[in-house]
């Protein structure tokens, strides 16, 4: 072996190390320390920059695309060495950022992931997704939908990935979601799918789903908005029934951020064959003794502190899991999360902000260790006996 190829299989296997490295991190700031070492190493890592980008405003798109331009003209290209863009949920990103990450992503042909669940990202970045990564993506977080955008597009370049492991949807607003020519979904080693609606009538956009094929999909969340005075049998739930009807029995994880609606376990949770995890927020149902799938193992309630009917109700569900004569289900753990993170639920502190609930609360955390159910707070702690 010449010395040319000695070093060429030199720096081969320090790449191979240093993308093990920020892919266990995934985060392209441990490359940082790498560019110190010496020239060789600098070289090598540099691209690895490039590797996970996390957008947290809209200049860093704008400074980070002519980069990636002019690298490319000089045939470097370190987009190659990105897997990951991602914007930051918490930003207010304009619209007049679409063109500029649509030319970056046009020099990201081997990215795997794209994340962007609250900013519109438009017709023609999924296009521009479709064409240049489309066949390595395997994790799509987007938001579709918003004024003046046609949603039924939309959809159709979504039905194109047929790769992706993981599809998260955050329909903003629709007035159509789909036509009659609109391809079904046909994703075949799809294993997580999170629908998020932030629209009044999302019924027509999950009715969508039902006529899909995902074959591997073993997760599902489902999050529709509550709106003031809207119950989910007066808008969707026979969309979300005909959707568990056709998904409920290959699922083994379910969360559902539903409206609060009647008979939602006596008709959603027998759809639920194989189910381990459950989450639930809004709907806290006062039979769900009687119908938790008997494949459940752990329970997460979402609980609002400060609302007394919420409360009320989350008392009666957890009153109905500890009466329940005979225990026909698998339950093991009943997480109690607070919705708000400035307000957690942590028994060391729930008998100062509020003795009643902390009272009720733990009478019905006794109850159900008696029937082997442990009651965990924000920090996965119970209340013993003994």
């Amino acid at each position: 072996m010449d010395s040319t190829s000695s070093g060429k299989l030199k720096q081969d296997v320090w790449r191979y190390i240093f993308e093990v490295i920020v892919d266990e991190a995934e985060s392209s700031d441990v490359v940082l320390p790498l560019l110190l070492v010496c020239k060789e190493w600098k070289v090598i890592a540099l691209p690895l920059l490039y590797r996970y980008l996390h957008f947290y405003q809209p200049t860093s798109i704008i400074e980070c695309q002519p980069t990636l331009v002019r690298h490319g003209i000089r045939g470097a290209y370190p987009g190659n060495s990105t897997r990951s863009i991602e914007l930051n949920v918490d930003t207010s990103w304009p619209g007049t950022i679409a063109p500029r990450l649509g030319k970056l992503l046009r020099y990201t042909p081997l990215l795997k992931r794209f994340h962007s669940p609250m900013f519109g990202v438009g017709t023609d970045i999924l296009d521009i997704l479709g064409q240049s990564c489309g066949s390595s993506l395997k994790q799509l977080d987007i938001a579709i939908g918003g004024k003046n955008t046609d949603v039924t597009l939309q959809v159709a370049l979504v039905t194109r990935f047929t790769s992706l492991r993981t599809l998260g949807i955050h329909l903003l607003n629709m007035v159509q979601s789909h036509s009659i020519d609109t391809p079904a979904f046909d994703m075949p080693s799809l294993r997580r799918l999170s629908l998020r609606c932030s629209n009044e009538q999302p019924s027509e956009f999950i009715h969508f789903f039902c006529g899909g094929s995902f074959v591997a999909l073993d997760y599902l969340s489902l999050h529709i908005r509550y709106f003031s005075g809207q119950h989910l049998e007066h808008t969707t739930r026979p969309a979300v029934l005909r959707l568990l009807e056709k998904l409920g029995h290959q699922l083994s994880i379910l969360e559902l951020h539903i409206p609060q609606a009647e008979d939602v376990a006596r008709l959603l949770f027998p759809l639920l064959k194989a189910v381990r995890y459950m989450e639930l927020l809004n709907t806290l149902p006062n039979d769900i003794g009687r119908f938790l799938p008997a494949s459940v193992n752990e329970l997460k309630l979402y609980i609002n502190m400060q609302d007394a009917p919420h409360m009320q109700a989350l008392l009666q569900c957890l009153d109905n899991l500890r009466d329940t004569k005979q225990k026909t289900h698998a339950l093991e753990v009943v997480y109690l999360q607070s919705w708000a993170a400035s307000e957690p639920f942590h028994w060391s502190t729930i008998s100062t902000l509020n003795p009643a609930l902390a009272g009720h609360l733990m009478t019905m955390s006794i109850g159900l260790q008696l029937k082997d159910i442990k009651l965990l707070d924000n920090d996965g702690k119970c209340v013993m006996l003994g």
